[in-house]
């Protein structure tokens, strides 16, 4: 079920230590970071303090959890300086190992990743979570900034 066009329903599989998402209160959303220890599939739990919570299944079923597409701002934050001499959508990123990386954002979580040996062509990537575990997976560790700080 499609919440809004800037966010979408994840599927429960997609859940990892270090997910982010957002679930609805009173209030509004508030962001949360998997940590692993909400249960994926029980129907409710008792929290420390006597609390009853329900299962990130039980929570997707009702609604109440969404997820950022990848946007430019996610991007942004892991590091990725904006291309100026290209599209708006386009990044551009150096490595500790003095990698050069490009990164094109399509909509709803299609990417272009590149390097100075070559591409990966239509990556789905629909989130930052996904984002920074392949950022993860290809060992870019640290980023180098515009300063020249990592």
């Amino acid at each position: 079920m499609e919440i809004d066009s800037k966010y979408y329903t994840p599927k429960l599989e997609e859940f990892h230590i270090g997910f982010e998402y957002e679930i609805k209160e009173n209030n509004g959303y508030r962001k949360i970071i998997f940590d692993g220890y909400t249960p994926l599939i029980e129907k409710s739990f008792c929290g420390d303090y006597g609390d009853w919570y329900d299962s990130l299944e039980e929570d997707i079923k009702i609604g109440i959890i969404r997820v950022k597409y990848l946007d430019k701002e996610d991007v942004e934050s892991l590091g990725w300086i904006k291309n100026h001499l290209q599209l708006d959508n386009e990044f551009i990123l150096r490595d500790n190992q003095n990698r050069l990386w490009g990164l094109v954002i399509y909509k709803e979580g299609n990417i272009n990743l590149i390097n100075n040996k070559g591409y990966f062509t239509d990556v789905n990537i629909k989130n930052k979570s996904e984002l920074n575990k392949l950022m993860e997976q290809l060992n870019i560790t640290k980023v180098i900034t515009k300063d020249g700080e990592g």
